[in-house]
């Protein structure tokens, strides 16, 4: 009976550190899904429950404000990308996405005085802002549904 009481907590710290979320376009189209485990946090095209071995960016979240501010922008279907991501501060590990598909960046835009700003992203058509605390979505504006 111990060694069962202990697999359960195991299981438990185990799943505690991983977040798994699915974004989609309003049309259900696209999809791009989030997967957070501690400092490491991965971007996948389509939907996934584990990380496959190609189609996603790798990104270190430990040079981020990543407890109390971790803001993910990003826009569907916009010049020749399907999609486009943004995690500003992010150190960005692995990407094995399409370049000519895809879009993951590192850095927010800044207007003309150099002060990162996304202007771009709010109310605009196809894009969405989501924010994170501890790996947990916050907040999410803008057209993506989340799962």
């Amino acid at each position: 009976m111990k060694k069962l009481y202990l697999i359960f907590f195991l299981l438990f710290l185990v799943s505690c550190n991983k977040h798994c979320y699915t974004l989609y376009s309003n049309d259900k189209k696209q999809s791009i899904t989030i997967i957070s485990n501690g400092n490491i946090r991965y971007y996948i095209n389509g939907k996934h429950n584990e990380v496959p071995e190609k189609n996603y960016v790798k990104v270190d979240l430990s040079t981020t404000a990543m407890m109390n501010n971790d803001e993910l922008v990003g826009s569907w279907k916009t010049n020749k990308y399907e999609w486009k991501i943004i995690n500003d501060g992010v150190t960005v590990l692995e990407n094995k996405l399409d370049s000519t598909r895809f879009k993951c960046e590192n850095k927010f835009p800044e207007d003309k005085n150099g002060i990162p700003t996304l202007i771009d992203f709010y109310n605009k058509p196809n894009c969405f802002d989501i924010g994170f605390e501890y790996n947990k979505i916050l907040n999410i504006r803008g057209v993506a549904k989340i799962e």
